[in-house]
């Protein structure tokens, strides 16, 4: 079976967002008046001129309040649709100044870093987040994704096998750890992860591809032999 690992990216698809401002203009009530009819006082009437109803000032009153943690965070995935990056990234430090408990905006600027190319500062947010929500499973499985990402295996490992024990049923993380310890030549602790969540073929085969990914051409071909003789369809390749 195969097991599709979610990356860094802007999930949800193509959304189309179209912002517009609400003009408001004073009312003039014109209750019971009439051409002919009974006679009003003017300096009474006049005296109501340019008030503005109820939901005019609950508009302006709204309008004053500072935007709330869930506004930014909508604000930033839209201009992220829009590949506007660099004003998300203004709007997520923002978001994350205001409102540094909100546990989205760390997973949507290490995204917005990534999207970027600068998985530095996208580890460097995941740290931060990490000092508040220590053990949290998902930052630590996208640190090991970027510690992978710029072939630091020993520290991907560390990463993915702190998300496994936090989250031993994850797959996505089990299967990112035996990637990372197999790149760093730890073959056999490779093999016994994905071995547990895996058919014995396909085990054989993901190995296969990271020995042949570390250059190790002798082990590669054992791994391609032993999978081939254990099923009789093509393996699955798991990939992060």
């Amino acid at each position: 079976m195969t097991h599709r690992i979610q990356s860094l990216v802007c999930h949800g698809g193509r959304i189309l967002h179209r912002l517009a401002w609400i003009l408001l203009a004073p009312a003039i009530l014109a209750t019971g008046m009439s051409l002919a009819g009974c006679q009003q006082d003017w300096a009474s009437a006049m005296s109501h001129w340019g008030e503005k109803p109820a939901a005019t000032d609950d508009f302006e009153a709204g309008a004053n309040r500072a935007p709330t943690a869930n506004t930014l965070l909508a604000l930033a995935r839209v201009l992220a649709c829009q590949a506007r990056d660099a004003d998300c990234q203004a709007v997520l430090n923002r978001l994350l100044t205001e409102y540094p408990d909100c546990q989205a905006g760390y997973f949507e600027l290490a995204q917005c870093h990534m999207r970027q190319q600068d998985t530095a500062a996208a580890a460097a947010v995941l740290d931060k987040a990490l000092q508040r929500w220590p053990g949290n499973p998902s930052m630590l499985n996208n640190l090991g994704m970027c510690h992978l990402m710029t072939h630091d295996y020993d520290g991907a490992a560390k990463a993915f096998a702190q998300a496994h024990e936090a989250q031993p049923a994850e797959v996505a993380c089990q299967t990112n750890l035996a990637v990372a310890l197999g790149m760093c030549g730890r073959y056999e602790q490779a093999l016994v992860l994905y071995q547990e969540v895996l058919p014995p073929a396909d085990a054989h085969y993901n190995l296969a591809l990271l020995c042949r990914a570390r250059g190790d051409a002798q082990r590669a071909d054992d791994e391609f032999a032993l999978a081939k003789s254990t099923s009789t369809k093509a393996p699955a390749p798991v990939t992060p």
